[in-house]
């Protein structure tokens, strides 16, 4: 009787056993997965502090992304810029006597978008500190936010839309810890330091709290004290 006692009660153990590893709780999948994002840097190591190497952010106005490769890897220059749906590639020639670790001001890129001319114009300081990218696409008033991408630091562009008492784009650049958020209608990017993971924004009266979900997804609320107007946005990762 002790054995037979014994026997069910193994039994009854392991099929317990089973039934708790059956319904355990399958991961949450990410909201969004961005397929054509790269997960490590581009930029090369020797080019970390100089005004040499790669360049990311993102377009408001409507909306896009820029990467900018200066002798990353043999003697390529050149701007990548997509928006709305549309990719141009701009070149320059104003580079031509300019060397690796030398400042440059006001570079001039031109390509063509939907037959017309776009024109970047791209300063950073010796070191690759200070960026600024100045980008004229015909009929839009448009507004960048660039960072120096490192062999150690992934540059992350997101693109979204903000929703509530007023809409329109919003645009995050990414770098480490830092971010710049460029929005429809903003004068300049907002620009802060994550923490703890998350952005928790508060200048001038504009409040703009987010989270991410995953790595290439990212939403969150938006408050103007100014004039009493709230709302939420969210963002993908495109680049």
């Amino acid at each position: 009787m002790k054995k037979s006692l014994l026997l069910l009660l193994s039994v009854f153990t392991i099929m317990s056993a089973c039934k708790k590893d059956d319904e355990t709780t399958p991961p949450t999948p990410e909201p969004y997965k961005c397929t054509t994002c790269i997960t490590t840097p581009e930029a090369k190591a020797e080019h970390n502090t100089s005004s040499a190497g790669v360049y990311k952010g993102v377009i408001v106005g409507s909306t896009g992304t820029i990467a900018l490769y200066l002798y990353n890897t043999g003697t390529e220059v050149s701007a990548l810029v997509a928006f709305d749906g549309k990719n141009a590639t701009l070149t320059t020639t104003s580079l031509s006597g300019w060397a690796p670790g030398q400042p440059i001001t006001n570079a001039l890129f031109t390509g063509t978008i939907d037959g017309q001319t776009v024109q970047a114009l791209f300063s950073v300081e010796a070191n690759g500190q200070n960026p600024s990218v100045q980008l004229t696409i015909p009929g839009h008033t448009v507004t960048v936010a660039v960072y120096k991408e490192t062999s150690t630091m992934l540059i992350k562009n997101y693109e979204g839309t903000y929703t509530g008492d007023d809409n329109g784009i919003f645009n995050m650049a990414i770098s480490g810890e830092e971010y710049s958020i460029v929005t429809q209608g903003g004068n300049a990017p907002m620009e802060g330091v994550l923490i703890n993971g998350k952005v928790d924004f508060n200048q001038n009266g504009i409040e703009v709290k987010g989270e991410f979900q995953g790595t290439d997804y990212i939403t969150g609320t938006w408050k103007n004290t100014t004039d009493n107007t709230q709302g939420t946005w969210t963002g993908n990762r495109t680049l």
